[in-house]
């Protein structure tokens, strides 16, 4: 993972955890996991921390855990600063792996990944999810013996009941939206 931490005066800050992914660096290291602490930046005199933890390989006579695996178990590896409290009104952006993480609008910060996931529901996930509901409808109604046809398509969209129904409200919200902007722009302009 390569973070890139951008300033406002023009310096950049990378940070490549590649060498910390090595088994030779970390004995016995079968995983490596990389935590970029967004919430901390976020607050006032916060910082932007990476940490790392790391997997050992487990033992021979390790307990067999659910799956009849071993597990290995997670140690803590370390926390890099990123940013200071000084640091962080400078950074003007943050990427990590080329995505964005953090960006500065104004005097604030934006945490990337909210908003993704923010923009992933409003922009698509309704319609996308009425879609698959009506397809699968016909498939599933079909064949349909004695089972409860809405929670077997929604298990299959990978949906509780619930969520689905949000989905719908979400959609019809959405659509009267649609409604209300495309009449206020037919309206006849004011003379």
């Amino acid at each position: 993972m390569i973070v890139k931490a951008y300033c406002r005066d023009g310096r950049m800050d990378v940070f490549d955890t590649a060498n910390l992914t090595d088994a030779s660096v970390y004995r016995g290291n079968i995983v490596t996991n990389w935590s970029l602490d967004l919430s901390g930046a976020m607050r006032e005199g916060g910082m932007l921390l990476l940490s790392m933890r790391w997997y050992p390989a487990p033992g021979q006579d390790a307990p067999a855990e659910p799956e009849g695996l071993p597990i290995a178990r997670r140690r803590d590896g370390l926390c890099v600063v990123v940013a200071d409290s000084e640091d962080v009104p400078q950074i003007s952006m943050v990427t990590v792996d080329s995505e964005l993480a953090l960006l500065r609008v104004g005097d604030g910060l934006v945490d990337c990944n909210h908003l993704a996931w923010a923009s992933r529901i409003a922009d698509g996930l309704p319609t996308q999810a009425i879609s698959a509901h009506r397809t699968l409808s016909m498939f599933v109604g079909n064949h349909a013996d004695g089972i409860d046809i809405e929670a077997e398509i929604c298990r299959l969209m990978g949906f509780d009941p619930a969520t689905y129904a949000l989905m719908e409200d979400l959609s019809e919200m959405t659509d009267a939206d649609k409604e209300d902007a495309d009449g206020r722009l037919s309206e006849d302009p004011p003379t």
